[in-house]
C-alpha cells in the first residue's frame, strides 16, 4: 500500500511539473510537502541488503526546530560516525548545531543556509550526511565509485548545516526580523534577524563594498553567526572550505584580490569533472567577493575555498521557483550527480 501511494504521488509531482511550477505559489508547495512528509522515502542505499528509512526529507522546509530533531536522530542512528555540538548562538539565542562527520585526522568545513531564503541547501547537506553514513555502514562501504569508509577513516568533516538559524526561521516559519515593518519578501530575504546578508559580513575588503543591495551590516565581523563561523576555522586547520548556495550548478572558486590558492583549481576542476558543475571565472567586481565567507577563508588559511552553487540552470528547470526547489529536488539539484560532492572533495 505505502509502495502504491508513493508511485501514485510520484505520478502526481511529474503532472505538476508539466504544467508549469512557477505558476504556484508557496502554500500549495507546502500541502504537497506535508503529504510528502508522511511517507517513509528510500533514498537509494542499502544496508545489509534491506532498505533502510530515510531520517532526511528531502522535500521538507526546514525550520530550525526540525533541523535540531533530525540531526539527533542522525547522530543516534550513527554514533560512531557522527558527533553533534553548536558553534554558539544566533542573533535570537538559536543555536548553530555543528556535525562532526568521520573520524580522520584531516580536517574540512562545509556550510550551508547561510542565506535564509536558500533553505534547501540545508536539504543537500543533511541528505549527503545520511547517505554518506548509510554507505559507510554497508557491506561494501561505496558511495557509487566513491569509497566513503575509506574517506571518513581519513577526513572529519566540520558541517554547519544551518549558519543563519534565525533568517531560515523568517524564511520558513514565518517570522520576522527585529527590525521589521511587518511585511517582507519572504522569496528574496536572505538576511539573519537582523537584515544582514552574512556572507558579506566577513572582515574581507569589507570596507570597500560600496553596492548597498548586499546588505552588509554595520562594520566587519557585526554579527555573531560571522563571529562563530570565524572561531570554528581559526580553531581548527581545514584543508578546505564549501560554502554552499542554490542558482547556478557552478562553482566560483577564485577571486582576484586573493589569486591563485594552493590546490583550488585541482579541487574545483575535480568537482566540476566528477559532480556535474561548471567553473566560473575569477571574480572580479570587489561588491560581489568582498565580505565573502569562502574569499575571507582563501585569504586567512591559503588554502581552497569554494561558493558552490547547487541548483541547475537550463530549460528544465527555467520555469521552477524557488519553493519548487525542495518539491522537485533531484531534479532541480541535479541531484544525481551533485551528491558526490563532498566526497569528491575529500578525494
Amino acid at each position: 500500500m505505502r509502495k502504491k501511494l508513493l508511485s501514485v504521488l510520484v505520478i502526481l509531482l511529474i503532472c505538476q511539473l508539466a504544467v508549469s511550477p512557477s505558476a504556484e505559489k508557496l502554500a500549495q508547495s507546502e500541502r504537497v510537502i506535508s503529504d510528502l512528509s508522511s511517507i517513509t522515502a528510500y533514498s537509494g542505499v542499502s544496508v545489509g541488503g534491506k532498505e533502510s528509512a530515510a531520517i532526511i526529507n528531502r522535500n521538507r522546509f526546514y525550520t530550525s526546530e526540525q533541523v535540531e530533531k533530525d540531526i539527533s536522530l542522525l547522530a543516534k542512528s550513527y554514533p560512531d560516525l557522527i558527533k553533534v555540538s553548536s558553534i554558539g548562538k544566533s542573533k535570537r539565542e538559536k543555536n548553530i548545531p555543528l556535525i562532526e562527520l568521520g573520524n580522520g585526522r584531516k580536517k574540512a568545513c562545509i556550510v550551508a543556509g547561510i542565506h535564509g531564503r536558500e533553505g534547501v541547501t540545508i536539504n543537500f547537506t543533511l541528505l549527503s550526511v545520511e547517505e554518506y553514513c548509510k554507505a559507510c555502514y554497508s557491506s561494501s562501504g561505496y558511495y557509487g565509485d566513491y569509497n566513503i569508509k575509506e574517506l571518513l577513516s581519513e577526513y572529519t568533516l566540520y558541517i554547519i548545516p544551518m549558519a543563519n538559524p534565525d533568517g531560515t526561521d523568517i524564511c520558513n516559519n514565518n517570522e520576522l526580523p527585529i527590525n521589521s515593518s511587518g511585511y517582507i519578501d519572504r522569496y528574496y530575504y536572505r538576511g539573519n534577524a537582523n537584515g544582514v546578508n552574512l556572507n558579506a559580513n566577513f572582515p574581507f575588503y569589507w570596507n570597500s563594498i560600496t553596492d548597498k543591495s548586499r546588505e552588509k551590516g554595520e562594520f566587519a565581523e557585526s554579527e555573531m553567526e560571522t563571529k562563530n563561523i570565524i572561531r570554528l576555522c581559526r580553531d581548527n586547520n581545514f584543508e578546505w572550505l564549501l560554502d554552499m548556495h542554490i542558482v547556478g550548478n557552478c562553482i566560483y572558486w577564485k577571486d582576484s584580490a586573493n589569486g591563485a590558492v594552493s590546490g583550488d583549481y585541482e579541487l574545483a576542476s575535480g568537482l566540476r569533472d566528477n559532480c556535474g558543475y561548471y567553473l566560473c571565472s575569477a571574480t572580479t567586481d570587489v561588491n560581489e567577493y568582498g565580505g565573502g565567507l569562502e574569499n575571507w577563508f582563501r585569504y586567512y588559511s591559503g588554502k581552497p575555498g569554494l561558493c558552490i552553487e547547487l541548483v541547475r540552470t537550463d530549460s528544465v528547470t527555467e520555469s521552477m521557483n524557488l519553493y519548487d526547489y525542495n518539491k522537485y529536488f533531484d531534479i532541480a539539484l541535479n541531484w544525481d550527480k551533485t551528491k558526490y560532492t563532498f566526497a569528491q572533495a575529500m578525494s
